[in-house]
């Protein structure tokens, strides 16, 4: 009963400080690194508080976070039932299992609170959790990770005193800081917990100050007004589609800053004309029928953007249906395999390009047949078959023959076996049977293609293109994204955080 106890008020604070909803505006917790030790640079003063209690005190300077606790234990449980609850009926100081899941309702964003019960069975690591799921019909979805007891938290400044806290902590920092290795600068408010084992380091903004942050990371600082206007919306609705898959919902929090989600560095590369491109789209997203956009974006679509059905599967959506970024391919199949091999060989414009979009427009490579052996399992490969090209060209089938043979499907993994390409928009230069689809692989395996990524909706290299052409931002997302709306009504403002207040 003790240990239920424990559990239940850790989850609880865990809970604290997740997403919220107030002045009208969406709060983020946006994962920064973790690790046992994390050293944070900062000219200024830093405050560290308790979550929950009064304590609190000023640093100076440089200071080094450590997880302390040697009675720290991580524990798996599995979640067996799930009550959906009303957040002002319940105070998070009685009840214990409480976690934040975004959901869509009436058009809008909002956050829905569940309580949690658990199988009275725990578990000493993962692979327990799992094995136990398998032979009893749980879903993996239903284990968590559970710290039996509370971790501590020692914090040193750069005289050598160290102070002890209970985590999780809050961490308030003014001036600009940097956390190890991590590359970026940030300021404001920042929530560290313990997140199996390891301290957890996430930064807690708006979702405008989040936009700011991932604009120059994703389309560069230096593009013209208009084209960083158009990343702003797209990253913005990229954000609350992302929010409703809930795919960090058991990682102690909502977004993280790699391309999994988006590229967050803080306030890296973040310049005015940065911050007036969010502020002149404020608030703005993209929605088709009523529902949030799924504002998926890539650096370069080769020629033509691909469909989302092709590229992940799933339901085809309109709006994600392929566009031509040049008017010549209005009338080119791309799947065709002639076809695609005539346009990777044209030459492209590379006027007023930046170096990463040249890049990005025409690459070449080149694989051992020992490593695509290795990667592709394929023993001793001698000829490959390519089964089915996309809308935008992009390879999506393809069959591998030697001593045996693998059909691989998938435009991610035909990059990762062919050694990690840029997009699966290529061919084989050094085979016999150019534009047949079939290719003879000799020992070192040479490939040229086009394009930077999966290829679905926004082209980045388009939308600069278009933007020094003179192409306003929304009549970029309309070309892109065809028959989406632009809609700044999004959010439930009326909805209330975990613990009862209502927004400030």
């Amino acid at each position: 009963m003790k240990h239920l106890l424990v559990i239940g008020l850790l989850l609880l604070l865990s809970c604290l400080f997740s997403a919220e909803i107030k002045d009208g505006q969406l709060y983020l917790e946006v994962f920064i690194l973790n690790g046992q030790q994390i050293n944070v640079s900062t000219p200024g003063n830093i405050i560290i508080s308790e979550i929950g209690s009064p304590v609190s005190r000023n640093y100076q300077g440089n200071i080094t976070l450590q997880l302390v606790s040697k009675d720290t234990e991580v524990m798996w449980g599995l979640i067996n039932r799930t009550e959906v609850i009303v957040p002002d009926s319940v105070s998070i100081y009685a009840d214990e299992n409480i976690k934040e899941k975004f959901i869509w309702k009436d058009g809008k964003l909002a956050v829905q609170y569940e309580k949690l019960t658990f199988e009275d069975k725990y578990f000493p690591s993962q692979e327990a959790a799992e094995k136990y799921a398998a032979e009893t019909g749980y879903s993996l979805n239903q284990i968590k990770s559970i710290p039996i007891q509370n971790a501590g938290l020692k914090v040193k400044n750069g005289n050598g005193v160290e102070h002890f806290y209970q985590l999780p902590v809050s961490m308030i920092c003014h001036d600009t800081t940097v956390f190890d290795q991590s590359k970026g600068d940030y300021t404001g408010t920042f929530i560290v917990k313990a997140i199996q084992g390891k301290l957890s380091l996430s930064n807690l903004l708006d979702i405008e100050n989040y936009a700011a942050g991932v604009v120059p990371n994703e389309i560069g600082n230096l593009a013209p007004k208009e084209a960083l206007k158009t990343q702003a919306v797209a990253a913005r609705t990229h954000a609350v589609s992302l929010l409703l898959m809930n795919r960090h919902i058991n990682d102690g929090y909502d977004l993280c800053n790699s391309t999994h989600c988006q590229v967050h560095k803080g306030n890296f590369l973040r310049e005015p004309q940065i911050d007036k491109a969010v502020l002149d789209t404020k608030n703005i997203v993209m929605f088709y029928d009523d529902k949030i956009a799924d504002a998926v974006y890539h650096s370069n679509c080769g020629g033509k953007t691909e469909t989302n059905q092709n590229a992940w599967s799933g339901k085809p959506l309109p709006y994600l249906q392929g566009v031509a970024c040049y008017p010549e391919l209005d009338s080119i199949d791309l799947s065709i395999e002639r076809n695609a091999v005539n346009w990777i060989n044209q030459i492209p414009g590379l006027d007023g390009m930046s170096s990463w979009e040249k890049r990005s427009e025409l690459w070449d490579k080149t694989i051992s047949r020992s490593t695509l052996e290795m990667n592709s399992g394929v023993r001793n490969p001698r000829m490959v078959t390519i089964l089915r090209r996309g809308t935008s060209g992009r390879i999506l089938r393809m069959k591998i023959n030697g001593s045996t043979e693998e059909i691989i499907s998938g435009e991610f993994k035909i990059r990762q076996v062919f050694g990690g390409l840029p997009s699966s928009f290529f061919y084989f230069t050094n085979g016999a049977g150019t534009g047949t689809g079939i290719y003879s692989l000799a020992d070192n395996i040479s490939v040229k293609g086009k394009g930077f990524g999966h290829g679905v909706g926004l082209c980045q290299v388009g939308a600069l293109q278009r933007a020094r052409n003179g192409w306003t931002w929304d009549e970029i997302l309309e070309y892109y994204y065809p028959g989406i709306t632009l809609r700044t009504d999004w959010l439930d403002i009326n909805a209330m955080h975990l613990n009862g207040r209502d927004p400030e």
